[in-house]
C-alpha cells in the first residue's frame, strides 16, 4: 500500500499506525519504504518506527529504485510506502512516479485527506490525486475537526472507498476501519462533544 496526499495530512503517522498493528498484533513481517527524502527528518521518523516495531526499513528515491526494491522484497510481507507530501495545484514533476503507480495495480493507493479540510478544497485534492491512480481513502485528524459532518460530504464526493480514519497520534491506537456504522458513529459522538 502506498499512501499519497497533501503535505501535513497524516500520510507518515496513518502508515505507522498501520505497519504497528500488522507487526505487533497480526505479528506479520512488515517492510517500510520511503520516498520522502525532502521533508526535514522524514526517514529519520519512519526509519525510528521502523526500529520500534522491528520492520525493515528502506529509502528509495525514484520510481526504478521502488520497483527494485519492491521485487527483491518477500511475497508475504506487507509493505507500506509513504510519498512526499506534494500540493494538489503542484504535481508536475510526478508524472513519472504517478504512471508507475497507476500501472501497479497489485498496489492499493490510499489517499490521505484530513478531516479538517474544507470540503471543496479536499474534492479538489482528490480529483488532482486522481493522477496516482488513488483507489482509496484514509481520513485522518477526525478528533481536530469541528465539523464532523463534513467528513462524510469529503468521503462522498472523493467517490473512493473509505478504509480508514484516525482521531489522534497515538500509534497505533488511533486508527480505525472505517465501516458505515462505525464512521456514522463517529460522526455523532464528536458532533455530541463539540456541543458540550
Amino acid at each position: 500500500m502506498v499512501f499519497v496526499g497533501a503535505t501535513g495530512v497524516g500520510k507518515t503517522t496513518t502508515l505507522a499506525k498501520l505497519a504497528a498493528r500488522a507487526a505487533l498484533r497480526e505479528r506479520r513481517r512488515v517492510e517500510l519504504v520511503t520516498l520522502d527524502t525532502y521533508r526535514i527528518a522524514a526517514v529519520e521518523q519512519l526509519k525510528t518506527y521502523a526500529e520500534i516495531i522491528g520492520a525493515g526499513f528502506t529509502v528509495v528515491r525514484s520510481a526504478l529504485e521502488l520497483d527494485a526494491t519492491l521485487n527483491r522484497l518477500p511475497e508475504d510481507a506487507v509493505v507500506l510506502i509513504d510519498t512526499t507530501g506534494r500540493s494538489p495545484h503542484d504535481l508536475a514533476d510526478q508524472l513519472g512516479f504517478s504512471d508507475y503507480l497507476r500501472h501497479r495495480e497489485d498496489i492499493l493507493k490510499c489517499l490521505v485527506l484530513q478531516a479538517t479540510t474544507h470540503p471543496q478544497d479536499a474534492v479538489i485534492a482528490a480529483k488532482k490525486f486522481a493522477l496516482y491512480g488513488a483507489n482509496c481513502l484514509a481520513l485522518t485528524k477526525f478528533d481536530e475537526t469541528t465539523r464532523p459532518g463534513a467528513c462524510l460530504q469529503i468521503a462522498s464526493e472523493a467517490a473512493l472507498p473509505l478504509l480508514y480514519f484516525c482521531d489522534g497520534q497515538r500509534v497505533p491506537e488511533d486508527l480505525e476501519e472505517a465501516t458505515a456504522a462505525a464512521f456514522a458513529a463517529r460522526i455523532v459522538s464528536r458532533g455530541a462533544e463539540l456541543k458540550n
